[in-house]
């Protein structure tokens, strides 16, 4: 099965090196729960998915996977008994805020998708194929997936943490 996954230049070595390992696909944003999976697309296009107003050029490269069917699930039918209805509605919304939605095309896998199933990677910027990938961009940390569940910790951690701090300051984030 072809599916796509986009991700910035710094994540590119650290993919090469261990595969797609890790992002969170929350189950509760008010309570900051979730699980470890990686997020991969139909869509030929990396706008509609919520990936912008981060830090990082997360729509600059598309990742061509080929997973077995059995290894992903389509996120439309996973999240319904998974997801709070609250948690449902707001990620559908968030990914309409760079272009149109595109949540109907998300599949999730929860596993590792190794990197010899990524079989082309392409600059969104330049429209082209891009051969070596493994070494475009500044390398950062990556998360080997023995390593996966304490990113996730992690993660979740740093997000509550900046959430109370926000509140603390009167900001009001909607979920």
């Amino acid at each position: 099965m072809i599916l796509y996954h986009y991700t910035a230049p710094q994540h590119l070595a650290g993919i090469a090196k261990h595969g797609l390992t890790v992002g969170d696909v929350p189950t509760d944003l008010r309570r900051y729960k979730g699980r470890v999976g990686v997020w991969l697309t139909t869509s030929p296009e990396a706008t509609g998915h919520g990936l912008a107003g981060s830090s990082i050029s997360k729509r600059r490269y598309r990742l061509t996977v080929d997973v077995p069917p059995s290894a992903v699930v389509k996120w439309a039918e996973w999240a319904p008994g998974n997801v709070t209805p609250e948690t449902f509605e707001n990620l559908k919304r968030c990914a309409g805020s760079d272009g149109p939605s595109q949540w109907e095309t998300w599949f999730v896998c929860f596993g590792v998708v190794r990197p010899a199933a990524i079989v082309a990677c392409r600059d969104m910027l330049t429209g082209l194929d891009v051969e070596d990938w493994a070494t475009t961009g500044p390398a950062v940390m990556a998360v080997p997936a023995w390593r996966r569940e304490a990113w996730h910790r992690g993660l979740s951690k740093h997000h509550a943490r900046s959430m109370r701090m926000l509140k603390a300051r009167g900001v009001e984030m909607l979920i």
